[in-house]
């Protein structure tokens, strides 16, 4: 899994750099890559911006949902929260959270299903 969120990091890191700004790319100015461990308590994450009383991440109206495989097997959900125009999170997680969550994230990745080689 840490191969994949590194192959991830630099993907975004190509996709929003600058080629004419010679400063390093920073996460602080797009959007940083949040790992959700099981048991977090994803609808209190007002660390990164999702209170709890607007639901955390259930209420955070996403604007994707993808199911990964991983080429081991691993299956991890990608959910992009987009705050602004030009700020997105990125939440992974392996899902076991409880019950309501774990159904969240299935319903919304029903058809984002993504298979890495």
């Amino acid at each position: 899994m840490l191969n994949y969120l590194i192959q991830e990091f630099y993907q975004l890191e190509e996709a929003l750099r600058d080629p004419n700004d010679a400063t390093p790319f920073d996460p602080y100015d797009h959007g940083y890559i949040v790992l959700l461990e099981p048991g977090d308590n994803v609808r209190d994450r007002r660390e990164v911006g999702l209170h709890r009383m607007d639901e955390g991440l259930l209420g955070s109206l996403a604007e994707y949902v993808e199911r990964v495989r991983l080429e081991d097997g691993i299956e991890l959900y990608r959910v992009g929260v987009l705050y602004n125009n030009d700020y997105m999170m990125f939440f992974y997680t392996v899902g076991s959270h409880d019950e309501e969550v774990d159904a969240w994230l299935k319903a919304e990745a029903e058809f984002g299903e993504v298979i890495t080689p």
